[in-house]
């Protein structure tokens, strides 16, 4: 238990880390697009070649923005995911402890028939030498009780 929740330490900790450099590409791409897209403003007399290639490097970053925008939904989802993952690891420890107390009475019940075992063989071996003794003395007994001894 405390290595999961240290394992939820360090997936929280590198979650984090991760958070802050996607925010800090974030923050370099959008500036690059704005720069390209200043740039690309201000130049009237640009090219022909050399707008395609601000073109080409605008849909380049924009691609890139996008995955990183899915990186950072997909770390959010794993919010989720370790939430899911706390419940489960609760339901599991109340899961563990109904079993613990469940044994604990089992437990008890196991020791009394253990001692409700004992009283009862002590009774049978009262009961055998009884028995033992009745049938010595029944031998002595005639076995047809009309004859006379």
């Amino acid at each position: 238990m405390v290595s999961q929740k240290l394992h939820l330490k360090k997936s929280r900790k590198k979650r984090r880390k991760m958070m802050k450099h996607f925010k800090v590409i974030m923050v370099l791409l959008i500036a690059v697009c704005f720069s390209l897209s200043l740039f690309g403003c201000s130049g009237g007399g640009v090219s022909e070649e050399e707008h395609g290639k601000i073109v080409q490097e605008l849909n380049q970053v924009k691609a890139e923005l996008k995955e990183a925008k899915a990186k950072i939904e997909e770390l959010s989802g794993g919010s989720k995911a370790s939430t899911l993952i706390e419940n489960k690891l609760r339901e599991a420890q109340q899961k563990a402890g109904d079993l613990a107390d469940k044994l604990k009475n089992m437990t008890t019940e196991n020791s009394q028939l253990k001692e409700k075992t004992a009283q009862l063989n002590a009774m049978l071996e009262d009961l055998k030498a009884k028995l033992k003794d009745f049938q010595e003395k029944a031998k002595s007994l005639p076995t047809d009780l009309l004859q006379k001894r």
